[in-house]
C-alpha cells in the first residue's frame, strides 16, 4: 500500500463516510433500543468504526454536508417509513479479524466477517419492509423469517442478511450475524482471553484517544491480520504493516478535524510509520485538488516511543467539493 492508496483510504473512508451520513432530522417511529450497537459486537474484533449520527446532525456544517448525503445515498422512494439516513442515530461497523467464539461449540468467524449495526427510532417492520423493497428493486428474491425477537430478510440470489427489530438493524451473514443477534438477546459470549484483551484495547483507545468524538475508529490487530486482509506484496512492504493498533477521531465544526494514533511494536517500527505519514501530505493535496484544503497537518513521533500521531484540519468547503459527484467522463 503506497502513500496514494493510504491517503485515498483515509480521506474517502473516514471523511467520506462521516460527512455523507450527516442529514437533516426527520420524523421517527419506534423506541430507542435498550442496547447500544457497541454492546452487541462479538468479542475480539480487529476493527470497530462508530458514528454518532445524532450528534453529527447538530454540527455547524450539517446543513451543507447533508446535501451530499441526501443526493447520493437517500432512497429514491422518499416516502417509505424507514429511511436509514433519517432514522438512524448510531452506526457501528465491526470486522471480526478471525476471532473465535465459543457457545455450544467452537464457531470460527471468517477473518473478513463484517457486521453493521444501526440503532435509532424506527420499527423493525418498517426496516424489514424497506429491505424487501430494496432486494426486489435490484431483481432479487427476498424471503422473511423469524430469528428470536428479530425478523430476518435475505435474498435467495445473494449472500448477506438483514435482521431487524424495533430500534435495531443488523446487516451481516452466517455465524457472525448469529453472534450479534445472540448478544442483542442478552447472550453475548465472553470470548477467549485474547479476544477480551482486544476488547479492552478498543475500549481504552476510545476512552483515551477518542475522547467522545462523534466519529471514532479503532484497530486492535491480531498478528498478521493486516497483511492477510489486504493481501499483496505492497502491503507487506508498507510501513503500515508495522502498526499493531490504531485509533482515529473526527470532529466536524468550523473545519473538519481528524486525529489518528498508530501504535507499533518497537520505536524503530514507529519511526518508519512516522516517515511514511509525513510523506503523505503531498498525496493528500493531490487527492483534494487544493493545498488550501489543509489547514493543519502534522505527524509527530517520539523517537523513544512506540507510537505516532497524525493530525490535520480540512476546510469543509474543499471536502464538500472533493465528495461531490463527478461526471463519469471526468
Amino acid at each position: 500500500m503506497n502513500q496514494r492508496y493510504f491517503v485515498g483510504f483515509l480521506v474517502a473512508g473516514a471523511l467520506g463516510l462521516a460527512t455523507l451520513v450527516v442529514v437533516r432530522p426527520g420524523s421517527r417511529v419506534g423506541k430507542t433500543p435498550p442496547v447500544a450497537p457497541l454492546a452487541v459486537i462479538p468479542a475480539g474484533p480487529a476493527f470497530v468504526f462508530d458514528v454518532d449520527l445524532a450528534r453529527l446532525r447538530k454540527s455547524a456544517d450539517g446543513a451543507e454536508l447533508s446535501k451530499l448525503g441526501v443526493d447520493r445515498l437517500a432512497p429514491a422512494s422518499s416516502g417509505v417509513a424507514f429511511q436509514p439516513l433519517r432514522d438512524v442515530d448510531e452506526v457501528v461497523i465491526a470486522v471480526a479479524g478471525g476471532a473465535h467464539l465459543e457457545r455450544e461449540g467452537p464457531a470460527v468467524f471468517d477473518r473478513d466477517a463484517v457486521a453493521v449495526v444501526a440503532a435509532g427510532r424506527f420499527t423493525g417492520k418498517a426496516a424489514a419492509d424497506t429491505a424487501v423493497e430494496r432486494i426486489r428493486a435490484r431483481g432479487g428474491e427476498p424471503v422473511r423469517t423469524r430469528l428470536g425477537s428479530f425478523e430476518s430478510v435475505r435474498d435467495l440470489k445473494a449472500t448477506g442478511e438483514v435482521a431487524t427489530r424495533d430500534g435495531l438493524v443488523v446487516l451481516s451473514d452466517g455465524a457472525y450475524l448469529r453472534a450479534v443477534l445472540a448478544a442483542a438477546e442478552g447472550q453475548r459470549a465472553d470470548g477467549s482471553e485474547t479476544e477480551r484483551t482486544r476488547d479492552r484495547v478498543h475500549a481504552e483507545l476510545r476512552r483515551t484517544f477518542g475522547r467522545g468524538a462523534p466519529v471514532t475508529a479503532t484497530l486492535a490487530l491480531p498478528e498478521g491480520w493486516l497483511e492477510a486482509a489486504l493481501g499483496d506484496a505492497d502491503v507487506r512492504r508498507s510501513p503500515l504493516a508495522l502498526v499493531r493498533s490504531a485509533a482515529l477521531r473526527l470532529n466536524i465544526g468550523d473545519a473538519i478535524d481528524l486525529d489518528a494514533l498508530f501504535v507499533c511494536k518497537t520505536k524503530d517500527d514507529c519511526a518508519e510509520v512516522a516517515k511514511f505519514l509525513k510523506g503523505a501530505r503531498s498525496d493528500l493535496e493531490r487527492v483534494l485538488g487544493s493545498s488550501s484544503a489543509i489547514r493543519r497537518f502534522a505527524a509527530v513521533g517520539d523517537e523513544d516511543d512506540e507510537r505516532v500521531e497524525i493530525s490535520m484540519s480540512l476546510s469543509t468547503s474543499d471536502v464538500v467539493r472533493f465528495l461531490a459527484p463527478h461526471d463519469a467522463g471526468n
